[in-house]
């Protein structure tokens, strides 16, 4: 495939590509490797969650996501508000989902999709050698910026110098 043909499928304009990269992939590489870093269950992420009605479900392995996943369901009329589903493997749980959320992006598994008059990115990280999906999330496109400076906001980056 043509260069030009990828490029007219790209759907996210300039502002929404600066915060993929800024605030998903750099974001990851800037952090303290340590894992206390991170924590899914900050009262600021939690507040966030609760208001905007996002369900976060971390599941310990990559079967049962990848089981989640599958099930016949619409995710989009049954978590219109959001939802993102990701294994952690007993790891911790928020540098997961950021680490799952960064190879997804970098690898172009994004797309956007509209559903019932809103707009979704749609992301998928899979487990290439098992062919099982280790995440999954649909979120609102409008809701995308504020989750990720609320993610931001309770992490710990490295010191300079």
């Amino acid at each position: 495939m043509k260069a030009e043909e990828i490029l007219k499928k790209v759907v996210f304009n300039d502002h929404e590509c600066s915060i993929i990269y800024r605030r998903v992939i750099l974001l990851f590489e800037l952090t303290e490797p340590d894992d206390n870093a991170f924590n899914l269950y900050d009262d600021r992420i939690q507040n966030y969650l609760k208001k905007d009605h996002l369900e976060v479900i971390p599941l310990t392995k990559v079967d049962e996501v990848d089981t989640f996943c599958r099930a016949p369901m619409n995710f989009y009329e049954k978590y219109p508000s959001g939802i993102c589903v990701f294994s952690h493997n007993s790891r911790n749980q928020l540098r997961q989902l950021i680490r799952h959320m960064r190879n997804a992006f970098s690898h172009g598994s994004v797309s956007l999709i509209a559903k019932n008059g809103r707009d979704y990115f749609e992301i998928k990280a899979l487990d290439t050698g098992k062919n099982k999906i280790k995440l999954f999330g649909i979120i609102p496109r409008d809701a995308f910026e504020e989750l990720w400076n609320t993610i931001i906001s309770t992490i710990t980056f490295k010191k300079s110098g």
